[in-house]
């Protein structure tokens, strides 16, 4: 069986093996970045990969580009972020995007009840 690496050539597994003894160092090295507000260079560069839509394989167009960064890092960012603006009330009731059990759906409906 060929095991499938990711983008840093690190095999997935492995890092669900060792998250454990790695989360506090990352950790670490995170906080470090956001505290000093300095990203490494290697945390900006991005490796720009092909994602199959749909359709036949052999046609360009049936592909579109991902951009892969330190998702981990995204991820504290956007979780930081949300947390000192839902603490400071910072976030308006008509936002719907990028929240917990708020969607377009949810937006459509709200402005449905409005309009009625």
């Amino acid at each position: 069986m060929v095991k499938r690496l990711d983008y840093n050539g690190i095999i997935p597994e492995f890092l669900k093996r060792v998250a454990c003894e790695i989360s506090n160092p990352l950790a670490i090295l995170y906080n470090k970045s956001v505290t000093e507000g300095m990203v490494p260079q290697e945390w900006k560069r991005a490796n720009i990969t092909p994602l199959f839509k749909g359709g036949t394989r052999s046609e360009p167009g049936n592909y579109r580009s991902v951009s892969l960064t330190s998702y981990l890092l995204e991820a504290i960012i956007k979780d930081d972020i949300l947390n000192h603006l839902t603490v400071y009330s910072l976030i308006n009731d008509s936002q719907h995007g990028f929240l917990a059990k708020r969607s377009c759906l949810t937006n459509l409906l709200e402005f449905l009840e409005h309009v009625r």
